[in-house]
């Protein structure tokens, strides 16, 4: 079974990386996903065939891990998706700022003496 305290730091981490999402630190969230990847990596080399303890001893780590791991997923996509939103609102934006300083639209909108 894996060590306790690769499994703590896990869920440390992961509280970590669900409060820089909250806060839009992106940068933090970044490094923070690359440090969990080096602790599941540990964890994996850690889990070697034979070891003694018992796995109802890391059940309830292992439950909380799990939920940990879905609440992450959902509030990671709910960030995701408002970024999506955001980037959608923003290239709308451009278009139109595009559309208006284009010039056929310049003749359409704008009388013959403010035309530049």
């Amino acid at each position: 079974m894996p060590r306790p305290d690769l499994l703590d730091r896990l869920l440390a981490l992961g509280d970590r990386i669900i409060a820089a999402a909250d806060n839009d630190d992106w940068a933090r969230l970044s490094a923070l996903v690359d440090e969990r990847a080096r602790v599941v990596e540990r964890l994996a080399q850690a889990d070697a065939p034979g070891d003694d303890a018992s796995e109802t001893e890391h059940a309830p780590t292992m439950t909380a891990l799990a939920d940990q791991h879905d609440r992450m997923m959902r509030v990671l996509a709910a960030r995701r998706d408002a970024v999506q939103e955001e980037l959608a609102k923003i290239e709308k934006l451009k278009h139109a700022q595009d559309s208006y300083e284009s010039p056929p639209a310049r003749r359409q909108v704008l009388h013959a003496d403010l035309q530049g």
